[in-house]
């Protein structure tokens, strides 16, 4: 795993005292990637807030890994930082390429002519929940982190 380090450091005008605040991130995973942008491009929790359109209490959810922004989320941090940087691999790979995902599933599906109940079995989910994939909805964390053994061996992330 690895942690990168950013210090910084400012003056507290109360006391006119610099202290030097060190901020630590994991480059490997999407929140610690997210952090690191935004430090980097030396913008405020409550500037990405504003600019995304969200609470400056869910961008800390995000850098955390509390919580995953959805795909309209990920669309607008687009327009600021680089995405294939932040959502390189695993979860945040699936949802923002969610549709080569689906098509991916789609043609392994029709190559081996399996039922989408078939599939389902397969893979680890509910029939329903295979369902809602293809009309348009996006995979939970949890589901992800429950099969991506079986989206790995199939080849389809």
């Amino acid at each position: 795993m690895s942690f990168c380090s950013h210090s910084r450091s400012y003056t507290n005008k109360k006391t006119n005292i610099n202290i030097d605040m060190k901020q630590d991130y994991d480059e490997n995973t999407f929140n610690g990637r997210l952090r690191k942008s935004r430090i980097e491009n030396n913008i405020s929790i409550q500037d990405l807030a504003s600019m995304i359109g969200v609470t400056k209490s869910l961008v800390s959810a995000y850098e955390v890994g509390r919580y995953f922004p959805n795909i309209g989320i990920l669309n607008k941090i687009g327009k600021y930082f680089d995405m294939d940087y932040l959502c390189r691999d695993g979860y945040s790979n699936l949802v923002w390429n969610n549709e080569c995902f689906i098509e991916n599933l789609r043609s392994w599906i029709n190559s081996n002519n399996f039922s989408k109940y078939e599939v389902a079995k397969l893979l680890g989910v509910s029939s329903s929940t295979f369902k809602y994939w293809f009309e348009g909805s996006v995979m939970s964390m949890t589901t992800y982190n429950k099969i991506k053994n079986n989206l790995t061996k199939y080849k389809l992330i």
